[in-house]
């Protein structure tokens, strides 16, 4: 990927299911690397690691079943310790019956997140502190 006054595209991966990304040095290289909740069929939280040169590394940080219907996440800084924790929010799963969840009745609640939308989220049930 050189700098000539155009685009190129790049699969970072291919099939289907992606459905929000974060764009951040996720493993303080210095480089911006891409976090994608990936919710259809395969759901997870991939980080797609940038090379430096164009290129991107996959490295699933999160897997969910998928009867628990991801949606949205976010990532954020919820313990103030300087590590980037994950916001993970899930119950998107028409598809299925009624199904307990780990999170069920557990700090669940809902949020304004940055996007501006009332999210229902499952706060920590699936934090993730990123060292």
């Amino acid at each position: 990927m050189q700098k000539k006054g155009e685009y190129e595209r790049i699969s970072l991966r291919e099939g289907p299911g992606a459905t929000r990304v974060e764009i951040r040095d996720w493993n303080r290289d210095g480089l911006l690397d891409v976090v994608a909740l990936f919710a259809q069929g395969n759901e997870n939280i991939t980080a797609f690691i940038n090379n430096g040169d164009g290129s991107f590394e996959a490295e699933t940080v999160l897997q969910f079943p998928p009867s628990w219907g991801s949606s949205y996440f976010a990532i954020q800084d919820i313990d103030t310790d300087g590590d980037n924790d994950i916001i993970h929010c899930a119950g998107d799963n028409a598809d299925f019956g009624p199904l307990l969840r780990p999170y069920h009745g557990v700090r669940s609640s809902s949020t304004t997140v940055r996007t501006g939308l009332q999210t229902p989220c499952s706060f920590l049930s699936t934090a993730l502190t990123v060292r």
